[in-house]
């Protein structure tokens, strides 16, 4: 199912806490969801926790996954630090939603006729993330 106005989503760190390093990057990102995609963002411990370990994130993951009130998880970040959670995750509940495939085989193969118009002013906030620091 789509998103829509009001829905909660995760914010979660799999691979390592961006957000606890660039705080104003991360707080445009999280007001940009709440102010223009009308989103309630539900940041999860390990989120803004510096040198948290696999297993935490894992669990920030599991739990992001397995609440009924989420209805999309975001990553603030990637990198290749991710790769240590795997380990960590239990893959029952993946493997038990069989909404993903749906979701899945929906993004990958559906189309839709989506109107492109262009924007009457730009207010997109360019931020630097190794220049904006706490």
């Amino acid at each position: 199912m789509k998103l829509k106005p009001g829905d909660k989503v995760a914010i979660v760190s799999p691979s390592w806490a961006g957000p606890a390093v660039y705080p104003a990057t991360h707080e445009l990102a999280m007001r940009r969801l709440r102010e223009l995609l009308e989103l309630e963002p539900v940041e999860f411990p390990t989120t803004r926790q510096q040198g948290a370990s696999p297993a935490a994130r894992a669990a920030d993951l599991m739990a992001a996954w397995a609440d009924p009130e989420i209805r999309a998880v975001f990553a603030t970040i990637g990198g290749s630090d991710q790769i240590t959670v795997l380990p960590h995750l239990d893959p029952a509940p993946f493997v038990a939603d069989h909404q993903h495939l749906a979701s899945l085989r929906a993004a990958l193969f559906e189309t839709t006729d989506l109107e492109i118009t262009p924007v009457e002013e730009f207010s997109d906030e360019e931020l630097s993330w190794p220049t904006r620091r706490r």
